[in-house]
């Protein structure tokens, strides 16, 4: 007769943790070294000459182990070199969809404020700065506080297109919906 207890799952197996992209490379270059192999390349050439080997000593069990158990250590490579690959492909799309996250609020930001030209920011903050400057001394607080807020954007703007410049080099965007005006900060960028 089956009991609750006997019913139970087994206790599940303890999470291994997954070795980060550092940790996988560096115990690809020291298998790598073990094995004097140079490159993917080498490795996958390596590979296929003991499989060719490997059924040349289908009557010598012995050998065939020993060819097998060396088979198993560059297959254990080629298995790292996958790991990593796939590992970068990721970061990659993640940096990508980062960037795109990045480049789209900069576009709604420049036409939120009505920015044509992300070369116009820096005078745009100026501007916003002079403004709480003027308001503060008129004692227009809630002005002010409006105006400090447009500020604050302003340089998250300027920021974000820095921090676009840095990662691509320059930024393109189009700030209009209607036509197809484009604007491009360069290696000049005004949001420095």
């Amino acid at each position: 007769m089956l009991t609750d207890s006997s019913l139970s799952p087994a206790p599940a197996a303890p999470a291994v943790p997954l070795k980060s992209l550092e940790q996988l490379k560096a115990e690809l270059k020291h298998k790598l070294e073990l094995n004097r192999i140079q490159n993917e390349n080498q490795l996958v050439s390596e590979i296929k000459t003991l499989q060719e080997e490997l059924e040349s000593y289908k009557d010598d069990q012995e050998a065939a182990s020993a060819v097998q158990e060396n088979l198993d250590s560059l297959l254990e490579i080629q298995q790292l070199f996958s790991e990593i690959k796939s590992r970068e492909s990721e970061v990659g799309r993640k940096k990508d969809a980062e960037l795109d996250a990045m480049k789209k609020e900069f576009k709604v930001g420049l036409i939120k404020k009505k920015i044509r030209d992300p070369q116009q920011l820096p005078a745009e903050i100026a501007k916003r700065q002079e403004e709480i400057e003027k308001f503060n001394k008129e004692g227009n607080r809630p002005i002010v506080l409006a105006r400090q807020q447009s500020l604050e954007y302003l340089q998250r703007l300027s920021d974000i297109g820095r921090q676009l410049q840095q990662s691509t080099g320059s930024l393109t965007t189009s700030t209009s919906n209607t036509s197809s005006s484009t604007a491009t900060v360069s290696s000049s960028c005004c949001c420095r």
